[in-house]
């Protein structure tokens, strides 16, 4: 992965920052098919295997020690605050809340919903 790519994925300003086409034409990740991608057909290079869906034996446990950053104080909200790219440029305008519905992000992807 290049510095300029990077860049163009890290850059604040939305004018110049790289897109969704940008990102699919980037040489890393060129040869990805992204019509199977969104079919779900690649195999995962590592799948492990787990006790159940909460089994967090495979991660680091300094980790796994910190309180979950995207926990709500509300478990049942939907609806969370985001404010880790504030100094970014948004194209319409500044997004502050994503919906955390997981059937519609598993389904179509999560939702960015505009404030203005």
């Amino acid at each position: 992965m290049s510095a300029q790519f990077l860049k163009g994925l890290l850059t604040t300003k939305v004018e110049k920052r790289f897109g969704i086409f940008e990102i699919k034409k980037s040489n890393f990740f060129g040869k990805i098919d992204w019509e199977k991608l969104k079919r779900m057909e690649y195999r995962p290079p590592f799948n492990p295997k787990l006790k159940d869906d909460s089994d967090i034996s495979k991660f680091d446990p300094e980790i796994t020690l910190y309180e979950n950053p995207w926990k709500t104080e509300d478990e049942d909200s939907e609806i969370m605050e985001i404010n880790k790219f504030k100094e970014f440029d948004h194209p319409n305008g500044s997004p502050e809340v994503i919906t955390l519905d997981s059937e519609d992000i598993e389904e179509e992807g999560p939702k960015i919903i505009v404030l203005n």
